[in-house]
């Protein structure tokens, strides 16, 4: 490793910012240099938002874990498409590692825009589609891949159709997301 990787290795660790996570994920990529005793790692992100602001930061989390990331990221909301197609660039990139970024309101605009209007058995067959699609996505993943998948968390709304009286309704919005 370089004294210039070490010295940003250094500085991301003490004080890490997004400027430095940059200039260290540049710094390995310019070297195309593993850390000592290192090893090659191929991350692949499945996503329906722009996770691309946040490839340097893994980047450079796995080089200071000792790994030289290589990342797949692919099109935008292609999530189901990626998976079902054993010939998609995902399985041609072989990844060690699958992380599957979505953004709740992109997979169900219903529940996150129209919550209120919809009826409870409308609210329980939305709830049955998503782990369905879901489920189809990781079924599929594993019959091509035995790479780890991680998959992120739904944040709960921060406003609800209801405002303060909504923690009191029995049927809130953020007790569905629970």
């Amino acid at each position: 490793m370089t004294s210039k990787l070490q010295q940003l290795s250094f500085e991301v660790e003490k004080n890490p910012t997004y400027l430095g996570y940059v200039e260290l994920s540049n710094e390995v990529e310019t070297q195309n240099s593993s850390p000592e005793g290192g090893s090659p790692f191929w991350v692949a992100v499945l996503r329906n938002f722009t996770v691309e602001p946040l490839i340097p930061i893994l980047k450079g989390e796995f080089f200071l874990a000792g790994f030289l990331s290589e990342f797949y990221v692919g099109d935008f909301d292609t999530i189901a498409s990626d998976a079902m197609n054993p010939s998609s660039g995902l399985y041609s990139f072989d990844p060690q590692l699958i992380i599957l970024a979505q953004w709740f309101e992109l997979l169900s605009p219903a529940i996150s825009n129209s919550f209120i209007k919809l009826s409870v058995s409308e609210r329980e067959d939305e709830r049955s589609r998503l782990i369905q699609t879901l489920r189809s996505v990781l079924q599929s993943i594993r019959r091509n891949t035995k790479a780890p998948i991680i998959i992120n968390n739904f944040p709960l709304p921060d406003k609800t159709t209801l405002g303060i009286l909504d923690i009191h309704s029995v049927h809130s919005q953020k007790k569905w997301y629970l």
